[in-house]
């Protein structure tokens, strides 16, 4: 079985948290490992207290973004909002601070995605933090679960400012990459994976080109919007 087979539009939704900031590179992966901690422990606590949410699944993978202190006035009132309620770190002599995030697909049988929304924001408490989105109902499933992969699995490494998107700098993409680098040698995913409680006949989570149209054994790239 892969995964999702068999969702409908009414169960399946697109869910991205802004996990926090950080003008150290280095600093994402430490950032990103613990979200994933505190997404399986916030969804294991769901699962102590409601017997439904034993058979949510998401699929999801690590965005990294970037912004310069210099930009924050000129970015999208909304994205800027978010930024300010997280709470930046001093820029000091750094000309970038990361964003890291992720976005993913949730299968959530049972369950509203206004649940989802609320329960992953008592884990993301800032303004704009969470942000989930139900599927599109004039879609058919697999589209929509296409679509949301298509999204996470994107690569940009640029910054939206003023209505425009600017490339990142020489020095963002080097340093970006470095540290990119740095963390596939360690043989580290950028995938962050729940599958539904333990069960006899547990569905096979890996993504397959078939349904999804991405296979396990591939790690994408952390992307940017």
């Amino acid at each position: 079985m892969t995964a999702f087979d068999g969702a409908d539009n009414s169960e399946l939704s697109m869910a991205s948290v802004l996990l926090g900031s950080t003008t150290d590179v280095e600093e994402i992966g430490d950032i990103f490992l613990t979200a994933r901690s505190d997404l399986r422990n916030r969804v294991n606590r769901q699962r102590s207290m409601l017997r439904r949410w034993s058979r949510l699944q998401l699929v999801g993978w690590l965005e990294v973004d970037a912004v310069s202190p210099l930009d924050l006035p000129l970015l999208p009132p909304e994205r800027r909002e978010a930024l300010l309620a997280l709470g930046l770190p001093s820029a000091g002599d750094h000309d970038v601070i990361w964003l890291p995030s992720f976005h993913a697909v949730v299968w959530h049988p049972g369950i509203d995605w206004q649940e989802v929304r609320d329960s992953f924001a008592l884990q993301w408490e800032c303004a704009r933090q969470v942000h989930v989105q139900p599927a599109r109902s004039h879609l058919t499933p697999d589209q929509n679960i296409r679509n949301i992969v298509s999204y996470a699995l994107k690569h940009q490494c640029q910054t939206s400012i003023g209505g425009a998107r600017i490339d990142w700098p020489p020095s963002w993409l080097a340093e970006f990459y470095e540290w990119l680098h740095s963390w596939s040698q360690g043989f580290r995913r950028t995938r962050v994976l729940v599958g539904p409680a333990s069960a006899p006949n547990k569905p096979d989570l890996r993504c397959s080109s078939k349904n999804i149209a991405c296979p396990a054994y591939i790690e994408p790239m952390p992307i940017t919007y």
